[in-house]
């Protein structure tokens, strides 16, 4: 069980990568200059403007168990460094973040969470089958070793109950690098 959700979950991170760099491929990129953030074509022209480029950081939690009442996802065993974040390239920058330093930077950077809740999908094995779940998050609270989010359902309910999983979470435009 251990072993097919190790492989689940290196499957989906190994597609959110993917897809963030094909993605990034086709779009320009966010440049904050002085007050104001602007999108150019390159880091370059950024720099060319005098800007400085906003790194776009994607997150994945990694958690021991859950609940999902209806309207709040609660992540158990979440320890003090089970957040994932990485970035797309040119920085490919990649680390770990406990929960408390992750609800920290809800609230910062341009079109932060706070202001734009994020997507994210919550995928977990139960009884032997994968159970994917996409839903904005809001509001996170840390409790412990817990994290909780208000949760409006995209696509699918999540299980009342469940195991070990991995919560993988859109980007976030920052200045400052993860950790």
């Amino acid at each position: 069980m251990k072993k097919l959700m190790k492989k689940l979950l290196f499957s989906l991170f190994i597609l959110a990568i993917s897809a963030s760099y094909s993605l990034g491929e086709n779009m320009g990129v966010y440049c904050k200059v002085r007050d104001i953030t602007v999108e150019t074509k390159s880091g370059e022209d950024c720099n060319k403007i005098g800007g400085m480029t906003l790194r776009s950081y994607l997150f994945v939690i990694n958690f021991d168990n859950g609940s999902f009442d209806g309207k709040k996802l609660k992540l158990n065993g979440n320890g003090t460094s089970n957040v994932i974040y990485f970035t797309d390239s040119p920085d490919r920058e990649a680390g770990h973040m406990g929960v408390k330093k992750f609800k920290s930077i809800w609230t910062k950077g341009i079109n932060s969470f706070k202001s734009n809740p994020p997507n994210a999908t919550l995928s977990v094995i139960l009884d032997g089958r994968d159970s994917d779940s996409v839903m904005t998050l809001s509001n996170p609270m840390v409790n412990n070793d817990s994290i909780i989010f208000d949760v409006k359902l995209i696509e699918s309910s999540p299980p009342e109950n469940f195991k070990t999983g991995g919560l993988f979470i859109d980007p976030h435009y920052q200045t400052f690098s993860g950790g």
